[in-house]
């Protein structure tokens, strides 16, 4: 909570610079500060390895999808000049039950990633270290366009990536135990 205080004092003061340095003719930057702050931890893959950055989100019912949003919207903040390998896609929305089972849909675009089998993996790996953080997360199932299996423009779904396929689901996150 600190943390979103001084973050929140220091985009004021840059704010407070900006207005006093622009002519009368350039509006002042616009920052948006969510209403109820939340920094999380957002995965990127860059075909070589995962990266994380940490992001400050709304906190509301729908963080773990937004989380996994910012993952698959690659835009990474602080190392905006790294190549990022993640599919074009969207998650649909994302449905947590009582017994800690996400069930996450993506858009149908999510058939369409081609990558390598390592980049694959690890675009793989940055959606699931992504889920991670979130506790009441133990295991997770995937959908395209609410469907687990059939297909979509001719691919079928049950194959996703080839190499990360969605048989066999729901799988558990696998989190270090804690000592």
């Amino acid at each position: 909570m600190r943390k979103v205080v001084l973050i929140g004092a220091a985009l004021l003061a840059l704010i407070i610079i900006m207005i006093g340095c622009t002519g009368s003719d350039v509006p002042p930057p616009t920052v948006s500060m969510p209403e109820k702050p939340r920094e999380i931890s957002v995965f990127y893959a860059t075909g070589r390895t995962i990266v994380e950055e940490r992001h400050i989100v709304e906190d509301d019912k729908d963080i773990i999808k937004t989380a996994l949003n910012e993952v698959l919207t690659a835009q990474p903040q602080i190392n905006a000049d790294i190549a990022i390998v993640q599919p074009e896609c969207k998650v649909i929305d994302v449905k947590l039950d009582k017994k800690g089972l996400a069930t996450i849909n993506f858009s149908k675009e999510v058939l369409d990633f081609t990558a390598d089998r390592k980049e694959k993996l690890l675009a793989y790996g940055a959606i699931l270290e992504t889920l991670k953080q979130f506790d009441g997360v133990k295991s997770f199932r995937f959908l395209v366009e609410g469907k687990e299996k059939g297909k979509i423009n001719g691919k079928d779904i049950q194959k996703f990536w080839g190499v990360i396929s969605l048989f066999n689901q729901p799988q558990p996150i696998d989190r270090p135990s804690k000592k």
